[in-house]
């Protein structure tokens, strides 16, 4: 997403243009920004006192790895001036609840290929009533 001079967002993914949204509707999103957030979320209302069935990713755990497991690359945040950032790893701070449902694994950073990890999980089953 990037703010265009009026203001108003824009969605842009591989150069081609999906989406444009007035800027009234974000407007909590003013200025800059001073946090970033990267992975999944699954609601869970315990249904029958059970966690749900609701997969993360592609319904994998991180340890699947390249090609099963989903994952994010590169990750970078764009500046006030417009730059692509690389994250720095070592800010990185790592959350998971329900590891036994769900799981991440934050790749050694290799220069190339910026900051990545692998996350996901299959919701309920035998580790995770």
């Amino acid at each position: 997403m990037k703010k265009d001079v009026g203001g108003h967002w824009s969605l842009t993914v591989n150069g081609r243009h999906i989406g444009s949204w007035k800027r009234n509707i974000f407007h909590h999103l003013a200025g800059p920004g001073s946090i970033v957030e990267w992975g999944g979320k699954v609601c869970d209302t315990r249904r029958n006192n059970r966690h749900t069935a609701t997969s993360m990713g592609g319904d994998r755990f991180a340890e699947a790895g390249f090609g099963i497991a989903s994952y994010f690359k590169n990750i970078k945040v764009q500046s006030l001036n417009g730059d692509l950032k690389a994250v720095n790893q070592q800010s990185l701070l790592l959350q998971m609840k329900k590891t036994n449902c769900y799981n991440i694994i934050i790749l050694p950073q290799i220069d190339a290929h910026g900051n990545n990890f692998y996350y996901g999980g299959p919701g309920v089953g035998p580790n995770c009533p």
